[in-house]
């Protein structure tokens, strides 16, 4: 067995030879085979031992796995979790461990975590998924290996089965401790494998092969469409393009929505996709779908993205000629005789018709600025230039006596422009780079 997952290491490209590993090890079956077989390989190992602290027999395993790693001259390092008896324990369990694991992989300088999933497991978790909805990635199962930004999950086990894992243990003496956890049915996963599984292989008994053929496919399918989403987003810089959108295949469409909220970390369950979906073929030309996490996925004729919720405030700012520079929000304001900045915004004025203060502000509903023409409402300013309604409140809007003289980037006033050929300051615009 040793040399099968050697060449199944190599074949899913997992991990190099001699790499440090942190291998993740509950005292069970699978995980003190994965243990034995790593160390055999000849990888850098480093134990990660979570004492969950639910049975008696965990202050055992403890100390047989302390014990384990003094012997064989192996770093361990221990988490203990505090059983809080509530409905969320299993959830919140699987977050501290993970972030467990990420602290020793930082401690060690290691890039790889292994875990000890096998086929078994990924036909529950393929059958769980089924359950409760996914994508097509989910669809697929346990991924032998998952790389983030600063590690990769490998799973160097995966293609075999636990019946597998058990008979290595028994002949090559690898002791391992049972949990009884695992017998009861309190848990979905718990009872997928005692009651689902065992009818499946009653009516197939190379069921797990198949799983596993069905597993491979469907990731394949999930890679090719992927590598199009990255693909698109990174072209549209994480936009969804109208036009080019609509002619994507249902598929196509449904994972660069995914990919797209994986990129702000949101949720991705059928329900959003669905009313995304809903949003960008409505013939409303904007609209918006209000995510978790004070974020917004947000159509607007034809673009749509996500964007974070701003908070603007309407609160005024005066400027006066003696200031030399007024900030807000984004933007730096100022008065000058010479205009240095090339790329800034600015309207020319006559100093004798000027009266200060100016004021700096947002929009209000009912604003309206004098053009050569007569009053125009700002609102209908906005519509004319497709500003986005989360953007409106974000261009400033500059008041002078009580009256706009300026809706930065889009329309100076009549008094404004009367000014042009007897102007002697500039009043400027900057836009911060706040990148910096």
């Amino acid at each position: 067995m040793i040399n099968l997952v050697r060449e199944y290491i190599k074949k899913e490209n997992l991990i190099s030879d001699n790499e440090a590993v942190v291998v993740a090890v509950s005292c069970g079956a699978d995980s003190m085979a994965l243990l034995d077989i790593m160390r055999r390989l000849n990888y850098r190992v480093i134990i990660a031992h979570v004492n969950h602290q639910k049975r008696e027999q965990s202050k055992i395993e403890e100390e047989y796995i302390i014990d384990y790693a003094n012997k064989n001259n192996l770093p361990i390092e221990v988490l203990h979790l505090e059983y809080n008896h509530n409905n969320n324990f299993h959830d919140e369990a699987h977050h501290k461990r993970y972030h467990f694991f990420e602290e020793v992989l930082k401690k060690y300088n290691a890039k790889f975590l292994a875990t000890a999933h096998h086929a078994d497991d990924n036909a529950e978790t393929i059958i769980l998924n089924i359950m409760r909805g996914s994508n097509l990635f989910g669809y697929g199962g346990i991924s032998a290996k998952i790389d983030y930004k600063n590690y990769s999950i490998i799973r160097p086990l995966l293609f075999l089965s636990k019946a597998d894992l058990e008979k290595y243990d028994e002949v090559n003496n690898v002791k391992f401790f049972l949990d009884e956890s695992n017998l009861e049915n309190d848990y979905k996963r718990n009872r997928i494998r005692h009651f689902i599984i065992p009818l499946l292989k009653d009516e197939c008994p190379d069921y797990l092969n198949k799983i596993t053929a069905y597993s491979k496919q469907v990731k394949e399918a999930f890679s090719f469409i992927r590598n199009q989403s990255i693909k698109y987003l990174e072209k549209t810089k994480n936009n969804i393009e109208l036009p080019s959108f609509n002619d994507f295949d249902i598929a196509l469409k449904k994972d660069i929505i995914c990919l797209l909220l994986e990129r702000y970390e949101m949720d991705k369950n059928q329900r959003i996709i669905e009313s995304i979906l809903e949003i960008l073929s409505s013939e409303k030309t904007t609209n918006s779908l209000t995510l978790a996490g004070n974020k917004e996925f947000v159509k607007r004729y034809n673009l749509a993205y996500i964007i974070e919720k701003n908070v603007y405030t309407n609160d005024s700012v005066e400027i006066n000629l003696n200031q030399e520079v007024i900030y807000k929000q984004k933007y730096r304001f100022y008065f000058t005789k010479n205009i240095g900045n090339t790329n800034a915004k600015y309207i020319k004025l006559c100093y004798n018709r000027l009266a200060f203060p100016f004021m700096i502000r947002s929009y209000k509903e009912n604003d309206e600025i004098l053009m050569p023409y007569g009053h125009k409402k700002i609102n209908r300013l906005f519509i004319d230039n497709k500003i986005p309604k989360e953007e409106r409140l974000d261009i400033p809007v500059i008041e002078m006596n009580k009256e706009v003289i300026w809706v930065y980037n889009l329309a100076k006033s009549k008094m404004v422009l009367d000014m042009k050929d007897c102007y002697d300051i500039y009043f400027v615009c900057e836009v911060l780079d706040i990148e910096k």
